[in-house]
């Protein structure tokens, strides 16, 4: 099996942002922390760091959320 895998990040020593097996790329649940960690107090930056965090994902695995089935 051809698996590959993206850690980084501020929790990249506990899981997975995304597992590519064959073409199928599975993405771990995303939050709105920064790569340093922070968490802004308000919920649209929340979301729109979360979306940043969806995207820089994807692009490791040549992906876009037009590849994405459910968001």
């Amino acid at each position: 099996m051809n698996k590959k895998l993206l850690r980084e990040g501020p929790y990249a020593d506990f899981f997975s942002q995304g597992v590519q097996v064959g073409n199928v790329l599975t993405l771990a649940g995303q939050i709105g922390v920064d790569a340093n960690g922070h968490t802004p107090e308000s919920i649209k930056e929340q979301m729109i760091i979360c979306y940043q965090n969806i995207l820089n994902v994807l692009r490791e695995f040549d992906a876009t959320l037009d590849n994405v089935i459910d968001e």
